[in-house]
């Protein structure tokens, strides 16, 4: 089992950078913006990111613009 964080708690994480900051993320096969609830926070907390690799099972035109 990988471990994992409650959704919130990782968003503010990443934009308030406590309890820690969270500088990158690696997300297999989802997209955050879309799955979880507030868009806009989820948002706000990618773009604060100095790294974000996404990855997905299909290739499609998601994939190609990213």
């Amino acid at each position: 089992m990988f471990p994992t964080a409650a959704t919130p708690a990782l968003w503010d994480a990443i934009i308030h950078g406590k309890p820690y900051p969270v500088k990158a993320m690696f997300v297999m096969a989802a997209n955050p913006a879309v799955t979880c609830a507030n868009s806009n926070v989820v948002e706000e907390a990618l773009r604060k990111l100095d790294f974000l690799r996404s990855r997905r099972y299909i290739y499609d035109a998601n994939s190609r613009a990213c």
